[in-house]
C-alpha cells in the first residue's frame, strides 16, 4: 500500500515546539471524546478561530504557517490524547460530506511512541497486526478515505490536528510538491 495517498509528510515545512504545544493543550483541558463509539481518547478542542491568536499563541503560530502554505482556512483545531491502556479504534473520519473539512494536518507531539498509526484499505475490525504502520511527524492526512486506528498504547500519545476546510488533500500535496 502506498500510504502517501492518505498521509503526506510535511514536517520540513513547519516549525514548532512540541513541549510548548502540549503545555498549551493542557491549559485548554482535555475531556473524554464521546461523539464516536470507536474513539477511546480525550480531546482539547478549539472551535472559535477568532480567539486563537489571543488565547493560544503557540497553536496560532502553527495555524498561520499552514494557512500561509496552503492558502486555506483552518478549523476546528483539536489536540487528542490517548492515555496508557486506551486505543483509537479503527475507523474512517466522516469528512467527505458537504460542510466538513477536506483534510487535516496531524502533528505528533509525543516522542518514543510505542504504537504507530495503522492503516488498512479494507475494514478488518481492530486487527491491528494485519494493518500497515503509518509513521509521521507532521503530515497532511486524508482520514476519510482510509481505515485507520491506534492500538492500545503503553505510553501516552498526544497529537494535534488542524482541519483544513477548503483545500483537498490532493490540492495540498500538489502545493507542497510544486515548491
Amino acid at each position: 500500500m502506498d500510504i502517501t495517498q492518505y498521509l503526506y509528510e510535511i514536517s520540513d515545512r513547519l516549525t514548532y515546539n512540541k513541549h510548548d504545544l502540549i503545555q498549551e493543550a493542557e491549559g485548554i483541558g482535555f475531556s473524554h471524546a464521546k461523539n464516536y463509539s470507536w474513539r477511546d481518547t480525550h480531546e482539547a478542542r478549539i472551535e472559535d478561530m477568532e480567539t486563537v491568536a489571543e488565547n493560544y499563541p503557540i497553536v496560532n503560530g502553527v495555524k498561520n504557517q499552514i494557512e500561509n502554505l496552503f492558502d486555506c482556512t483552518i478549523g476546528p483545531i483539536v489536540f487528542y490524547k490517548v492515555f496508557v491502556g486506551e486505543n483509537l479504534g479503527v475507523h474512517k473520519d466522516p469528512l467527505n460530506v458537504p460542510g466538513k473539512p477536506k483534510c487535516s494536518v496531524n502533528i505528533l507531539l509525543t516522542d518514543d511512541n510505542d504504537q504507530n498509526l495503522k492503516f488498512s484499505e479494507n475494514y478488518i475490525g481492530n486487527d491491528y497486526d494485519a494493518m500497515t504502520d503509518a509513521i509521521y511527524q507532521a503530515a497532511l492526512f486524508k482520514a476519510s478515505d482510509i481505515w485507520h486506528g491506534i492500538p492500545t498504547v503503553s505510553k501516552e500519545r498526544i497529537f494535534l490536528r488542524l482541519f483544513i476546510k477548503d483545500v483537498t488533500f490532493e490540492q495540498a500535496v500538489e502545493i507542497v510538491q510544486s515548491e
